[in-house]
């Protein structure tokens, strides 16, 4: 599993059918969401789990949605 506080909480999950566990591995992705790996290596996810933003802070909001965070708003 992955995930952080601002993906609500997770992006993927190792499932638990026969199959389809992977010792060693965060999963797959979960419905809805998307990932991408930028070149510098940083995981960008899009999805309606990803924080709309932080309370009060629109700088740090702006930041966050811009992928300095991580996230972006499109893929």
């Amino acid at each position: 599993m992955y995930g952080l506080t601002e993906t609500s909480p997770i992006i993927t999950i190792n499932r638990t059918e026969k199959g389809n566990v992977r010792l060693g591995s965060v999963g797959t992705v979960i419905e809805g969401v998307e990932i991408k790996i930028a070149d510098d290596g940083e995981i960008l996810c899009k999805g309606p789990n990803v924080t709309p933003g932080y309370y009060r802070d629109p700088e740090l909001t702006n930041r966050l949605l811009t992928r300095v965070g991580g996230f972006i708003q499109e893929i």
